[in-house]
């Protein structure tokens, strides 16, 4: 089990610096395409002291494909919900 814990470890340490690459230019997309108002930036951003603005891009990114739960395999999605319940 602990080998297979250290895998699973490896593996997650290893696509971090794409997820970072990845969520940067969400980060880009995003603001570039207006959808957050200066009242928002204000609200959730706090000159840089609140984190929702960061949090809502990151949840909202991790929701779609390839993180998200699989649409496509019942037994993917089954493996999803019952591991986000631990």
């Amino acid at each position: 089990m602990e080998d297979k814990k250290r895998q699973l470890k490896q593996q997650i340490h290893s696509i971090i610096p794409y997820i970072e690459q990845a969520l940067r230019q969400e980060v880009d997309r995003i603001v570039d395409s207006g959808s957050i108002s200066e009242e928002e930036y204000e609200t959730y951003l706090n000159n840089g002291l609140s984190f929702v603005l960061a949090k809502a891009i990151i949840t909202q990114w991790f929701a779609t494909e390839p993180y998200g739960p699989p649409k496509y395999s019942k037994s993917l999605k089954q493996f999803f919900n019952r591991i986000a319940r631990v």
